[in-house]
This record gives C-alpha cells, sequence and structure tokens, in this order.
C-alpha cells in the first residue's frame, strides 16, 4: 500500500467520524426536551404585595427578596457645615457575586448621579423621562426581568421621597 493509499484512508475515516458526530449533535439537540428555567419561587411573589419606596415623585415596588439601599451624597460645602447627606436616588439589589477581584452587584439603580442613559453602555438596560433615570448594568436574566418590572410598576405620588413601605 502507498502513503497516497493510506493517507486517503485516514482522510475518509476521519470524514466518516465528523458526519457521525455532527449526526448524533444533531439528533440529540433536536429531539432531547428542553427543560424550563424555574425562577425561586421568593422572586415570583405577587407583585401587589412588594414593598415600596418614593423617589422624585414616582412610586416603585420591588421583590421583598431583593434589598433597598438608600444612596446619599454630600457636597464638600454640606460636609464642611455638618449638613445631612442628601438622597439622590436607591439601589434595588439582587445580590453581589465575584467578578475579577473584587465583586460585582447584580442591581437595579433608581436616579443617583447617572442623569441620563447617554453614556452607560450598550449592553445596560436603562430608561429616563419622565422618571428619573432607571437602569441595571446586569445581564442576569432575573435581573432584567424585574428591571421591565419595577420600571412598569413606577406610578405618580404626591407624597415626600423617602416614604418606604
Amino acid at each position: 500500500m502507498t502513503f497516497i493509499a493510506t493517507y486517503k484512508k485516514i482522510v475518509v475515516t476521519v470524514l466518516a467520524l465528523a458526519m457521525f458526530v455532527g449526526v448524533v449533535f444533531f439528533a440529540y439537540t433536536k429531539f432531547t426536551p428542553k427543560q424550563d428555567k424555574v425562577l425561586p419561587n421568593n422572586t415570583l411573589d405577587d407583585q401587589a404585595s412588594w414593598p415600596t419606596f418614593v423617589f422624585n415623585g414616582y412610586r416603585f415596588s420591588y421583590p421583598s427578596s431583593w434589598t433597598l439601599r438608600e444612596n446619599s451624597y454630600a457636597t464638600p460645602a454640606m460636609e464642611a457645615e455638618s449638613i445631612p447627606q442628601d438622597t439622590i436616588g436607591y439601589s434595588l439589589i439582587y445580590k453581589t457575586v465575584p467578578k475579577g477581584n473584587g465583586t460585582f452587584t447584580e442591581s437595579i439603580e433608581v436616579g443617583g448621579r447617572q442623569t441620563s442613559c447617554d453614556n452607560l453602555p450598550v449592553t445596560a438596560h436603562c430608561i429616563e423621562n419622565p422618571l428619573p433615570t432607571i437602569y441595571t448594568l446586569s445581564t442576569d436574566p432575573m435581573v432584567v426581568s424585574m428591571f421591565e418590572k419595577v420600571v412598569a410598576s413606577a406610578t405618580t405620588t404626591t407624597e415626600s421621597s423617602n416614604v418606604k413601605n
């Protein structure tokens, strides 16, 4: 048997094996039933029973299993005169996960120092006008889903900011 004949047999065998693997993979992915992703019960609780907070003339609701954190800021002049910090927004925190050498907070931000969607990454979910700027940098499906629900929950109110239920 010559070198060329041996080479042809090897090529034909490798191609046949690749085709066989391809057919098996196609059959597996095509005919294996897909499992639905089940969300934990504590995030699917009735939205009408969610806690609320008020910011800039809007009442928002959020899942009870999430943490609400007030974001405050004081200018250097305010600090020098011991004037209390102003509430500039809220963070709705789902969880904190490791990322690189630090952590990343999976959250939805309402208000804060981010006053526009313009300079956020294209992967961010963001809405503004007439609402205060609401955004998330998260790609977690739970956070993205809740982002839509939090935005949809916004109703106008005459109550003062910082009112929480």
